[in-house]
């Protein structure tokens, strides 16, 4: 396997550096395994996370972050491959003046807080990263660090865990990444096996309750929900057969 390597020198010396995105085989390959989707890492929010901080330590505003965050969220989904910042650009007509394009094309560099994996409280670690046009990359010695942060983030469906208050008999939630809907696995009393899901974008859509909160929010929420709403079914149910 080879890995693509470039060199950025910044105020804090030189760094090695190398492109990650959720489309490159190598990194889904390093944390998801061997998966049935061709984007395991899709829906992985610490490559959204890395960007937002590097843009945000060069002074760019809310509006400027956000299109950008909204140009990777559509080429993570695209289907195609990975945009390598070194390739030449295709001939045709532009709309956009010459020294835009070459403010937008210089690279920026940073060395950013990040928590060691997403169940974390504190931002106790630096890695360096780099924003150059579309692309980001990361400093080689933090692959690491990102290959734990995103098995855990894949294990978790980006959802903070509830903190461990001892043994419970509580619900087993977890995230169906195909679906994007909430499930529980459960046996009954009978002994069948069911199945309980809770979507998520059907309440998003318009007129929904869900309407006014963006999808990570909404995830949030509805999990929330869900768990709540089994942990009220399991207290009626002790209280029936006490």
């Amino acid at each position: 396997m080879t890995i693509e390597v470039a060199e950025y020198e910044y105020d804090g010396g030189a760094v090695r550096c190398t492109p990650i995105s959720s489309q490159l085989q190598w990194l889904c390959q390093m944390a998801a395994g061997k998966c049935k989707s061709l984007r395991p890492l899709g829906r992985c929010l610490v490559f959204r996370m890395l960007r937002r901080k590097v843009l945000e330590s060069a002074g760019l505003d809310d509006a400027a972050v956000a299109a950008t965050d909204d140009k990777m969220a559509a080429l993570a989904f695209d289907g195609g491959p990975l945009m390598d910042a070194a390739a030449p650009t295709p001939r045709g007509k532009s709309t956009v003046k010459k020294n835009a394009k070459a403010a937008v094309a210089a690279p920026i560099v940073a060395e950013v807080a990040v928590k060691d994996c997403p169940s974390a409280v504190a931002e106790s670690r630096r890695v360096t990263a780099v924003v150059r046009n579309t692309a980001l990359y990361l400093e080689v010695e933090g692959l690491s660090w990102l290959a734990n942060f995103l098995r855990e983030e894949l294990a978790t469906g980006g959802v903070e865990p509830v903190p461990d208050e001892g043994p419970r008999s509580g619900p087993n939630i977890f995230w169906d990444w195909r679906d994007e809907v909430w499930v529980r696995r459960h046996f009954d009393s009978n002994g069948s096996r069911r199945r309980q899901s809770k979507p998520i974008r059907s309440r998003m859509a318009k007129g929904g309750d869900l309407s006014h909160l963006d999808f990570e929010a909404a995830k949030q929420y509805v999990h929330d929900e869900f768990e709540q709403q089994l942990a009220t079914e399991s207290g009626e149910s002790q209280s029936h057969s006490s």
